[in-house]
């Protein structure tokens, strides 16, 4: 029985000669099988492969010097946002933000703490805004100021006195 799981024999076996026409492999190019050449080609691969595997792989080439560490800028990247959130929730502004310098977020912390704390203190406050509109005052509307003078005599002495 076959070696062929679907259980049909082959057709034609390894050992069968190669059709007609064609020749075999080893004397397409003209030369006839040799052998002896055979077999010292076979030992020469045979060497080569075991110095192969007897050589270590070759050392992965080492970055350029001139790559930046993407471990170093993105620890650079995560510092400057944690900076800016903790001046946003603190209600700093960006120079003020450079102010709170590097460390651990606990350390960061406490300074814009700190930074908001003493500006807080420093900035005067604004008045409360009034919620309903006062009305302008005019002339006269002040029931404790005099009235004023309607008397043309008086009032042409009173631009006399004025001018000279």
């Amino acid at each position: 029985m076959s070696d062929d799981p679907t259980g049909q024999e082959p057709t034609s076996t390894p050992t069968d000669p190669a059709p007609t026409g064609t020749a075999p492999p080893w004397e397409r190019d003209g030369t006839p099988f040799d052998a002896d050449r055979a077999w010292s080609l076979i030992e020469g691969l045979r060497t080569d492969l075991a110095k192969a595997k007897a050589t270590p792989p070759p050392a992965a080439q080492p970055a350029p010097a001139a790559a930046p560490d993407p471990s170093g800028e993105v620890a650079e990247l995560r510092a400057e946002l944690l900076r800016e959130r903790l001046a946003r929730r603190h209600g700093l502004d960006d120079d003020l933000a450079a102010l709170l310098g590097s460390g651990t977020e606990a350390e960061i912390s406490a300074r814009a703490e700190l930074l908001a704390a003493r500006l807080a203190g420093a900035t005067p406050t604004a008045p409360p805004v009034a919620r309903r509109p006062v009305a302008a005052l005019h002339a006269g509307a002040d029931p404790t100021a005099p009235p004023e003078e309607t008397d043309p005599a008086k009032l042409a002495g009173q631009v006399r006195r004025s001018r000279f």
